[in-house]
């Protein structure tokens, strides 16, 4: 026996090493990189570290252990036919924002598949319907994250306790694949989904979530770790839906009838690739023009990575910028005493003449993977923030008679913002670090607190309460101040579901949805002005939970007309 042991241990030495060896990696990518790798990283080098071990644990017993070649013979093909039954079993896997891995089987549905089958089974309800009207109230929300594009949603005082009486479910129903958000015109919400090999721009009743039209075209975009569909949300202006798909396709509706007025591949206009995760901006309309963010990667001296279309007739009016683009929106805003368009794209932010395009300053910023993608924030006249998962900086903007100028105030690394838009409110800017909820105050970035796990999720502001709706589904209300992190009210409504689309507040009440479902909830106000909006300002206010919920198809124009 003890000439035995010795040899039994130098046989099994090396994959003995390579479990050593990989326990060290795995100790040194969680216990020692802190700030430098965020849990996505860490969990893709993790699964890299271990399908690399296994591989070579794997290699040495076939090639080297000196077991029986039977018995070598014999796992080989146990292991290959475990692999080909599990490989055969997963329809899809989707990501998390963290990278953690969500696996739809075969026999599951997808995303859109259970939207089209409520679709086809509910069509006769449309009928009962009051015609589509888009005379819009006061708070209606036409664009991407409210009028401003900065998360700051007027309307009445929320209620800032949930234990009694919190949120009411209103109706909720499947919903298709994507990422989009919903905009809010008079009578309907609108949005756009993946719905098997389509791209859908839907028109939803507001009042029961009962489909009004819907104009599907031939597109899907899928990606391994962001998932399929599309990923901007549409913008209503002048009786128009403007939608941006995820491979590029531009098109114009009319509101009401879901009928196509006009389209245009802006990847195929600029002579451009896609980025990796898809087309992610929402359209800005300013000045009669549509604005899109496609960028020039991939693509040619003549290539312009921001053009701007004749809202009217999709005639393109002018094309500017030489950066590849990357997932943030456009935002019309004013600095320095003038009107200038957004950009945050791949190579940093930028800013452009509405008039004519024309770049009037950009700072430089670069992300890991190009991953710009959250919007940026005035914080008055001169200064704006910007955040993506490289970190955080305040910058000054300024025009003299030299031209326009950007040089930074301060940047650190205290809000890591991935891909969740972070908002200010009175002086401190709150948002979700690496999927943790963080106050800084702007004018040092210093770090307030940091609490709240909430992922990759997305968040709006009434007043003075945040309303997050967190990427693992559920929907939080916690209150604005530096003091420290008070969360107020929690509800589930997508419960363990993936949620990365913003929530849509208008009134008192929240449209949300993410790849699978979409609901409405109503949300407590302050009693005296409970009563006013419900009055004079909500077109919603009588609504009320509809379990026997339709939809339909009540214009369906033919795909193969899309570009």
């Amino acid at each position: 026996m003890t000439m035995e042991q010795p040899t039994a241990l130098r046989r099994f030495r090396f994959p003995i090493l390579i479990v050593v060896l990989a326990l060290v990696v795995l100790l040194g990518i969680w216990g020692f990189t802190g700030n430098r790798l965020g849990v996505g990283d860490r969990r893709m080098f993790t699964v890299f570290s271990i399908i690399i071990s296994g591989a070579l644990i794997a290699g040495w017993f076939w090639l080297a252990s000196g077991a029986p070649w039977r018995q070598r013979l014999a796992t080989f093909l146990l292991v290959l036919a475990v692999i080909g039954a599990v490989v055969a079993s997963v329809r899809r896997i989707n990501f998390s924002g963290d990278m953690a891995a969500d696996i739809i089987w075969r026999w599951e549905e997808l995303p859109g598949e259970a939207a089209d089958a409520q679709h086809q089974a509910r069509s006769a309800k449309v009928a009962s319907l009051k015609p589509v009207d888009l005379a819009s109230a006061e708070f209606d929300c036409l664009e991407y994250r409210g009028p401003a594009r900065d998360g700051i949603i007027p309307g009445p005082a929320l209620a800032r306790d949930w234990s009694s009486g919190g949120p009411k479910l209103l109706w909720e129903q499947p919903i298709g694949g994507g990422y989009g958000a919903f905009v809010v015109a008079g009578n309907v919400l609108i949005t756009i989904e993946q719905r098997r090999d389509d791209e859908c721009i839907v028109c939803y009743d507001r009042q029961t979530g009962i489909e009004r039209w819907i104009y599907r075209y031939p597109e899907h975009f899928s990606q391994a770790a962001g998932g399929e569909g599309p990923r901007s949300t549409p913008t209503v202006w002048d009786g128009k839906v403007f939608a941006l798909g995820a491979a590029g396709h531009l098109i114009c509706l009319d509101a009401v009838s879901g009928e196509k007025l006009w389209s245009e591949n802006v990847l195929k206009r600029s002579g451009v690739k896609n980025v990796q995760w898809g087309m992610s901006g929402s359209p800005l309309l300013v000045d009669g023009l549509v604005v899109v963010n496609c960028g020039t990667q991939h693509g040619n001296e003549h290539s312009r990575g921001v053009l701007a279309f004749d809202a009217t007739d999709g005639e393109l009016v002018w094309e500017a910028g030489t950066s590849p683009g990357s997932y943030a929106s456009p935002m019309l805003v004013s600095l320095g005493g003038k009107r200038q368009i957004l950009i945050f794209d791949a190579a940093g932010l930028a800013a452009h003449d509405p008039a004519d395009g024309a770049e009037l300053w950009r700072f430089p910023w670069k992300s890991d993977y190009d991953i710009n993608a959250v919007q940026p924030i005035v914080v008055d006249s001169q200064r704006v923030l910007i955040s993506s998962n490289a970190g955080v900086a305040l910058v000054n903007v300024k025009q003299d008679d030299n031209g326009w100028g950007v040089n930074e105030i301060w940047r650190n690394r205290s809000l890591k913002c991935n891909f969740s838009c972070p908002i200010l409110h009175e002086g401190y800017v709150y948002g979700l670090d690496n999927g943790i909820l963080a106050c800084l105050d702007v004018e040092t970035g210093k770090r307030q607190w940091k609490g709240g796990r909430y992922g990759h999720g997305q968040m709006l502001l009434r007043d003075d309460l945040i309303l997050v709706l967190a990427e693992t589904g559920h929907l939080a209300l916690v209150e604005a101040t530096p003091e420290a992190f008070r969360e107020l009210g929690k509800i589930e409504p997508f419960p363990s579901q993936k949620t990365w689309n913003n929530p849509t507040l208008v009134d008192d009440l929240a449209y949300l949805r993410n790849d699978l479902n979409m609901a409405c909830y109503r949300l407590p106000t302050e009693k005296a002005s409970h009563t006013e909006v419900r009055e004079t300002k909500s077109p919603s206010a009588d609504l009320e939970t509809t379990d026997d919920l339709e939809t339909t198809d009540s214009n369906s124009p033919d795909a193969a007309e899309a570009e």
